[in-house]
This record gives C-alpha cells, structure tokens and sequence, in this order.
C-alpha cells in the first residue's frame, strides 16, 4: 500500500509491489517535495528534493550500534539524539545499557 499526501489530500494506491518501478510509476523518476518514508532500500538514492526517515527505524540502527564492541565514547555521540529528539517528539529512548536512555 502506498500513501501519497499532500496539503489538503492523501492518496492510497494499493500497488503489485514495493519496487522502484512502482515508486516511479507514482512519483514520477525525481520529486520536488521531502519523501517521507521508512526504511525500506527502494527509498535510498531516489530523486526527491530532501528525504526524512522513519524515526523508529533510526533509532532501531542507533540500537545495533550500540551492541558494537566499540569504545564507550565512540557511540556517545549517537545518545546526544536523545537531546534533542525526546524534548521535541516527547519520546522516551531506553536501551539495554542505557547509553542513549532518554528516560
């Protein structure tokens, strides 16, 4: 199922596939607006004017970095996100070894 908004519209296509063809086919080869998505390959390398991804699905990448055996402050940077995210969504981050716990 795709979803194409817009001010004052949103459209439902339900398409055969998820593929590029298909996006194509619905956007045209390039768009001049942001691509909201998740974080499905068909999106990456796509024509749009500017992409936001899935916050879910970034926080979920933020996630197996973390499981990296990496020094300590290698990752801390990825927790600052934690700064700024949490106060402007209102979202609580929490992981394991709470590296990047918002909480």
């Amino acid at each position: 199922m795709w979803n194409i908004s817009g001010v004052g519209f949103s459209l439902f296509q339900a398409g055969d596939t998820r593929s590029r063809q298909e996006l194509e086919h619905l956007l045209g080869k390039s768009f001049a607006g942001v691509l909201i998505s998740d974080d499905f390959s068909v999106y990456n390398g796509y024509g749009a004017a500017a992409q936001q991804k899935c916050l879910a699905h970034l926080l979920r990448h933020f996630k197996q970095v973390e499981k990296l055996k990496t020094p300590h402050h290698s990752r801390k940077p990825l927790g600052n996100i934690c700064n700024i995210e949490k106060p402007a969504l209102g979202l609580s981050i929490t992981t394991g070894s709470g590296i990047f716990d918002c909480g």
